[in-house]
């Protein structure tokens, strides 16, 4: 019998690791999953109010007044010729209680495509060493105050010339994605750092 348990788990250890490097084949970076249609949709399912706003525009829901002041480049590429691209952003906690937010959860780039860009944690390394008022996630936000800094980044292509900035105003709540903030923006609207 303990022949057939030391087999039982072997065969389960050499399943699972086949099936780890089967499902990594078709990425070529575990840091950025590849976009499906159905994965880009997922975001739209999720929110069933989308407010649309434009850049330097409050915008208040959940407790959280969310303000997109700019777009920047920061000048840095990455290995696939790809913008590393940051947010600057003010967001306000109206509530009574103190609240966790991060780059991965709440934000995201939406391509015309219908596509989408979620937060590369390569970024982040970059912004901590290289971005003054950079905020490194996950970032808390006191009840009553307001954090005012640059959150991201995403790694966009020189030849997306436009695309939407989304932004779920989660609150207290963490995860609930009910509402999405989206601004339009266009290749002019990044400045650079």
């Amino acid at each position: 019998m303990k022949k057939y348990r030391s087999a039982a788990l072997l065969l389960a250890v050499v399943m699972a690791v086949s099936a780890a490097g089967c499902s990594n084949s078709k990425n070529k970076s575990n840091s950025q999953p590849e976009s499906s249609s159905a994965q880009s949709n997922l975001n739209d399912v999720l929110a069933s109010d989308s407010i649309e706003a434009s850049m330097l525009e409050e915008t208040d829901k959940h407790d959280t007044v969310f303000t997109l002041n700019k777009i920047i480049d920061s000048g840095h590429r990455s290995e696939d010729n790809e913008r590393y691209i940051y947010l600057d952003v003010n967001i306000k906690n109206t509530s009574d209680q103190e609240y966790e937010m991060n780059a991965l959860n709440n934000f995201y780039i939406l391509l015309d495509d219908g596509s989408e860009i979620h937060f590369d944690v390569r970024t982040q390394i970059y912004g901590q060493n290289h971005i003054d008022n950079y905020v490194v996630n996950p970032f808390k936000i006191a009840a009553g105050t307001e954090l005012n800094g640059i959150v991201g980044g995403f790694l966009l292509k020189d030849e997306v010339t436009s695309f939407k900035v989304c932004f779920f105003p989660t609150g207290a709540a963490g995860n609930d994605k009910s509402s999405v903030i989206k601004i339009s923006a266009t290749s002019a609207d990044i400045v650079a750092l």
